[in-house]
């Protein structure tokens, strides 16, 4: 039996729901180039954030993003790797 570790992903999303900021946790080991997408479910919302691969977390201002939902993908290398729903209050 074979075990697959994920060595990219998301781990929170924090808070969740948010007004103004969310800190997005991430863990990146041995990439590349990584960035996050944000995209509107109900709008046509879309934002790339590139992230610092040493790192850990970012913090996103939301402020201006209109009340909804949006999925937050990872993308490394190139890839979509992960993703998580964030609630814009």
């Amino acid at each position: 039996m074979d075990v697959t570790v994920n060595r990219f992903y998301l781990k929170t999303i924090v808070p969740n729901p948010a007004t103004n900021s969310a800190v997005i946790n991430y863990k990146t080991i041995d990439v590349t180039s990584a960035y996050l997408k944000v995209i509107g479910t109900n709008t046509n919302t879309s934002n790339n954030y590139i992230i610092n691969t040493n790192q850990e977390q970012v913090s996103l201002n939301i402020s201006n993003y209109p009340t909804g939902y949006y999925t937050i993908a990872l993308v490394c290398n190139g890839e979509i790797v992960d993703a998580k729903t964030l609630i814009k209050n």
